[in-house]
Protein backbone atom coordinates (compact mmCIF):
# COMPACT_ATOMS: atom_id res chain seq x y z
CA UNK A 1 0.00 0.00 0.00
CA UNK A 2 1.26 3.80 -0.86
CA UNK A 3 1.50 5.95 2.06
CA UNK A 4 -1.72 7.68 0.99
CA UNK A 5 -3.48 4.78 1.92
CA UNK A 6 -1.88 3.83 5.36
CA UNK A 7 -5.10 3.06 7.20
CA UNK A 8 -5.05 2.42 11.36
CA UNK A 9 -6.50 0.41 13.00
CA UNK A 10 -10.06 1.81 13.73
CA UNK A 11 -9.72 2.81 10.40
CA UNK A 12 -9.63 -0.57 8.95
CA UNK A 13 -12.14 -2.24 11.68
CA UNK A 14 -14.62 0.70 10.41
CA UNK A 15 -13.88 0.13 6.57
CA UNK A 16 -14.40 -3.31 6.91
CA UNK A 17 -18.30 -2.73 8.61
CA UNK A 18 -19.26 -1.57 5.45
CA UNK A 19 -18.82 -5.21 4.59
CA UNK A 20 -22.37 -7.67 5.08
CA UNK A 21 -21.23 -10.98 5.49
CA UNK A 22 -24.53 -12.96 4.85
CA UNK A 23 -24.90 -11.02 1.80
CA UNK A 24 -21.93 -10.84 0.53
CA UNK A 25 -21.81 -7.41 -0.37
CA UNK A 26 -21.01 -3.74 0.82
CA UNK A 27 -23.86 -2.11 2.31
CA UNK A 28 -24.57 1.56 3.18
CA UNK A 29 -24.07 2.07 6.89
CA UNK A 30 -24.78 4.78 9.98
CA UNK A 31 -22.44 5.76 12.45
CA UNK A 32 -24.24 3.05 14.99
CA UNK A 33 -24.39 0.09 12.30
CA UNK A 34 -20.38 0.65 12.04
CA UNK A 35 -19.66 0.79 16.08
CA UNK A 36 -21.68 -2.40 16.25
CA UNK A 37 -20.57 -4.39 13.40
CA UNK A 38 -16.72 -3.48 14.03
CA UNK A 39 -16.75 -3.45 17.97
CA UNK A 40 -15.91 0.20 18.58
CA UNK A 41 -17.11 3.12 20.65
CA UNK A 42 -19.09 5.46 18.93
CA UNK A 43 -16.06 8.37 19.66
CA UNK A 44 -13.13 6.12 17.67
CA UNK A 45 -16.39 5.53 14.86
CA UNK A 46 -16.84 9.23 14.50
CA UNK A 47 -13.32 9.93 14.53
CA UNK A 48 -12.98 6.85 12.10
CA UNK A 49 -15.17 7.79 9.93
CA UNK A 50 -13.68 11.20 9.55
CA UNK A 51 -10.69 10.20 8.47
CA UNK A 52 -12.29 7.69 6.08
CA UNK A 53 -14.38 10.68 4.33
CA UNK A 54 -10.84 12.92 4.46
CA UNK A 55 -9.47 10.82 2.14
CA UNK A 56 -12.28 10.11 -0.03
CA UNK A 57 -12.97 6.58 1.18
CA UNK A 58 -16.27 7.06 2.63
CA UNK A 59 -19.03 9.65 1.77
CA UNK A 60 -22.00 10.89 3.33
CA UNK A 61 -25.50 9.41 1.17
CA UNK A 62 -27.74 11.58 3.74
CA UNK A 63 -27.41 14.88 5.75
CA UNK A 64 -30.48 13.67 7.80
CA UNK A 65 -29.77 12.40 11.25
CA UNK A 66 -28.59 9.67 11.58
CA UNK A 67 -26.05 10.35 8.95
CA UNK A 68 -25.95 6.88 6.19
CA UNK A 69 -22.36 6.64 4.90
CA UNK A 70 -21.52 4.57 2.04
CA UNK A 71 -18.07 3.59 0.31
CA UNK A 72 -16.66 5.49 -2.73
CA UNK A 73 -15.00 3.87 -5.52
CA UNK A 74 -11.82 4.53 -4.42
CA UNK A 75 -12.88 2.52 -0.65
CA UNK A 76 -14.33 -0.04 -2.47
CA UNK A 77 -10.89 -0.66 -3.86
CA UNK A 78 -9.28 -0.01 -0.91
CA UNK A 79 -11.78 -2.31 1.13
CA UNK A 80 -10.82 -5.71 -1.63
CA UNK A 81 -7.46 -4.84 -0.55
CA UNK A 82 -7.71 -4.66 3.43
CA UNK A 83 -10.14 -8.19 2.98
CA UNK A 84 -7.19 -9.97 1.13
Amino acid sequence: MTPEYHLDHHQIKALRAFWHKSRRQIVACTSADVAARSGLSSENVKVALWKLSFRELVSAKSRKDPQIYDLTPKGRDMLAMVME
